[in-house]
C-alpha cells in the first residue's frame, strides 16, 4: 500500500500524555506522484501490439473477436511444456545457431515482459541496458521463464506466453503483476556457458575440490572467466579482477592426470594471466600487472601482449629504461602494431618531461655559488683532492668544472654532518657521465656509502 498523509502534524508533547489519536486526510492514489524510471522515447521503442490484439484485428471472425489478445496470440504458438498443458507457448521470431542449451547452463539473455492489454513492458533488461544472467535448474527465475530459455539457441529471438501456474500464480507480485496474470516475454538469447556441476563444486569440501577432475575445474574456471569479462565490459574492474583471480586459482590448484590436460590448463592460464594484467592496469595496480605478465611469460616466453603490458606498467611506474626494453621486445615480435608504436612515443615524451624535471631539481639543489673552495676541496694550484687516498687529477674528470665539484662537495658535507638524515637520493639522469663520476668520488672521499639502484628484470 502507498503511504498516507496525516491530516495534522504530530505534536511530540501530546504523545507524552495519556494518549493520542490521528485523523487521516482523504486519500486518492491517483494523487500520488508517479516516478519515471525510463525516458518515454526509450519505452516507446519496446511497445508491443501483441498485448492489444491489433495484429489480428482485420482477420477476426465473429467468434475470434470475443477472444482476448493473448488468446489470439496463443493460436499461433507452440506448446513447449513436458506435460503439453499449454502452460508455456513459444513463437520463434529469429532462429539461433548451435545446439539447444544444456539443462544447467549459465545463460545471458535480454528480455521484455508484458501484461495483457498493457503495451509498455513492466520489466525490461533492454531499458536497463543490462542483460540478466543466471544458472538454469537453480530456481533463480520463475518456472515459465526458465523453461522458455532452456528451449532456445544462441542468437535466437522468440516470444513466449507464460500462464499463471508457470509464472506468479494466483497471488501475483504486487504492485506490478496482478494475481492470475498471463505474461508475455520477448527473449533474446545472447550467450551461455556450459557449467554442469559448477554449483555442486561449491558445495564440496576443500579436500573434495582438490580431487575434482580437470573437466569440472575447467567448467568452473570458464564460468568465472565469463563473469570477469562481463564485469570488465561493464566497467566494474574490481569485480572483474576478483573473478579472474578466482578462475586462476581454480586452474592453478587442480590436479592434472596427463599431458593433454596440462597443455589445456596452460593455455587457459595464459589467457587469464593476460586478461588479469589488463584488468589490473585499469585499476593502476602496476606491480600486479608485472606479476601476471611474468607468469604469462613463464608459459610463453615470446608473448607480445605480456611484453607490451609489462612495458606500459613500467612506464607508468617511472621505470623508463626497463619499459623501453620490454616495449622494444614487443615491437620486434609485432613491428606493425600501432599500439606499441604509440606506447613508445608516450615513453619518449615521459623521458623528456622527466629529464626536464630533474634538471630543474638539480638547479634548485645547487642554486648557491661558492666563491672559494671549502676546506678539503680541490684547489686551482694542486688540482688534487686533499685528504684522499686515491688522488685524481682534473684531467681524469674532463667535463666536470671546479665550481660543480665544490658545490657537490658542500652539499655532501652538509648531508654528512646532519645526523638526522640517513639517505640523500640523487637523480638518475640530468648529469653527464663525468659529473656522475665526480659525485660518486667525492662521496667516497667523505666516507659516504654510494649505492646505485639496480635494475631487476
Amino acid at each position: 500500500m502507498p503511504p498516507v498523509r496525516l491530516k495534522e502534524g504530530i505534536d511530540m508533547d501530546e504523545l507524552k500524555g495519556d494518549g493520542s489519536f490521528f485523523e487521516l486526510q482523504d486519500f486518492n492514489p491517483k494523487d500520488m506522484p508517479v516516478e519515471e524510471y525510463f525516458d518515454d522515447a526509450d519505452v516507446y521503442k519496446y511497445y508491443s501490439t501483441d498485448t492489444q490484439g491489433e495484429e489480428d484485428a482485420s482477420d477476426d471472425s465473429d467468434t475470434d473477436s470475443q477472444l482476448t489478445p493473448f488468446a489470439k496470440l496463443a493460436r499461433k504458438m507452440k506448446d513447449i511444456t513436458t506435460d503439453q498443458d499449454k502452460g508455456v507457448l513459444k513463437d520463434m521470431l529469429r532462429q539461433g545457431t548451435g545446439n539447444v542449451l544444456p539443462s544447467d547452463a549459465f545463460v545471458t539473455v535480454h528480455y521484455n515482459a508484458y501484461l495483457e492489454y498493457s503495451d509498455e513492458p513492466y520489466d525490461s533488461t533492454w531499458l536497463r541496458s543490462a542483460p540478466v544472467r543466471f544458472s538454469l535448474g537453480q530456481g533463480e527465475v520463475i518456472a515459465g521463464l526458465e523453461l522458455a530459455i532452456a528451449s532456445m539457441k544462441v542468437g535466437e529471438l522468440s516470444k513466449f506466453l507464460v500462464t499463471p501456474q508457470y509464472g506468479y500464480g494466483k497471488f501475483g507480485c504486487p504492485p506490478r503483476i496482478p494475481g492470475n496474470a498471463t505474461l508475455l516475454f520477448r527473449i533474446e538469447m545472447i550467450k551461455f556457458v556450459e557449467c554442469g556441476g559448477v554449483n555442486q563444486f561449491y558445495r564440496m569440501t576443500h579436500a573434495q575440490k582438490k580431487d575434482a577432475g580437470f573437466s569440472l575445474i575447467k567448467k568452473v574456471a570458464l564460468k568465472h572467466r565469463q563473469d570477469a569479462k562481463e564485469h570488465f565490459e561493464g566497467g566494474r574492474y574490481v569485480r572483474a579482477a576478483k573473478a579472474y583471480e578466482t578462475a586462476v586459482k581454480c586452474l592453478e590448484e587442480c590436479h592434472l592426470q596427463n599431458s593433454e590436460e596440462e597443455v589445456e590448463q596452460q593455455k587457459m592460464l595464459l589467457h587469464l594471466y593476460i586478461n588479469s594484467a589488463i584488468c589490473q592496469l585499469r585499476l593502476n595496480h602496476h606491480v600486479r600487472v608485472l606479476s601476471y605478465c611474468h607468469q604469462a611469460l613463464d608459459i610463453q616466453e615470446q608473448n607480445v601482449k605480456a611484453f607490451f603490458l609489462k612495458g606500459k606498467a613500467l612506464r607508468l611506474m617511472g621505470e623508463f629504461s626497463r619499459a623501453r626494453t620490454f616495449l622494444c621486445k614487443a615491437q620486434r615480435i609485432a613491428p606493425n602494431s600501432s599500439d606499441i608504436t604509440k606506447e613508445l612515443e608516450k615513453l619518449a615524451q615521459d623521458v623528456k618531461n622527466f629529464r626536464a624535471m630533474e634538471q630543474d631539481m638539480c638547479r634548485k639543489m645547487f642554486k648557491h655559488t661558492v666563491s672559494s673552495p671549502p676546506e678539503g676541496a680541490v684547489t686551482d694550484e694542486s688540482r688534487k683532492y686533499v685528504g684522499s687516498e686515491h688522488a685524481q687529477t682534473k684531467t681524469e674528470l674532463t667535463g666536470c668544472s671546479d665550481d660543480f665539484r665544490n658545490l657537490v662537495f658542500e652539499n655532501l658535507q652538509s648531508f654528512k654532518d646532519n645526523k638526522e638524515l640517513m639517505e640523500m637520493p640523487m637523480p638518475s639522469s640530468g648529469f653527464t657521465a663525468e659529473e656522475a663520476a665526480c659525485i660518486c668520488d667525492l662521496a667516497k672521499i667523505l666516507g659516504l656509502c654510494v649505492r646505485k639502484r639496480g635494475e631487476v628484470n
